[in-house]
């Protein structure tokens, strides 16, 4: 018989399908701080199915942090130039391919390391006309 909650049981896991996370533990296909993104959770084990750069395996869940943004969040670039002058705000959109983060900036779609980006008090709600 299967199981039966309550909905005042019930918890929302702060791990969800393309949450971005790092993994407590590391070897030389997940180095220390690489970022991963959550595929999908396997309910027979409550493992996570996460997406690095060097490949994809399954992690328990206690083993994974949630990055400090998640898509839809905005953040500032630490430095600045041309394309992203000084103050600019971009959206959190997704994980590259080589661990790097896509930021939608109002000029360009660029990527950044997660280190090079402060997280903004105000949270991904909807865009703030950033893509004209």
């Amino acid at each position: 018989a299967e199981a039966s909650f309550a909905p005042s049981e019930l918890r929302r896991s702060p791990l969800q399908k393309d949450t971005l996370v790092t993994w407590t533990l590391h070897y030389e296909d997940v180095p220390k701080g690489t970022v991963g993104e959550v595929q999908t959770l396997n309910m027979k084990d409550g493992r996570m199915r996460v997406r690095f750069p060097k490949g994809t395996w399954n992690f328990r869940v206690s083993q994974l942090r949630p990055l400090r943004f998640q898509p839809g969040d905005y953040v500032q670039w630490k430095k600045h130039d041309e394309d992203i002058p000084e103050g600019d705000i971009g959206e959190v959109v997704r994980l590259k391919e080589n661990g790097k983060i896509y930021i939608q900036w109002p000029k360009c779609l660029c990527s950044f390391w997660p280190s090079s980006l402060k997280l903004l008090p105000a949270t991904g709600s909807g865009p703030l006309g950033l893509c004209g």
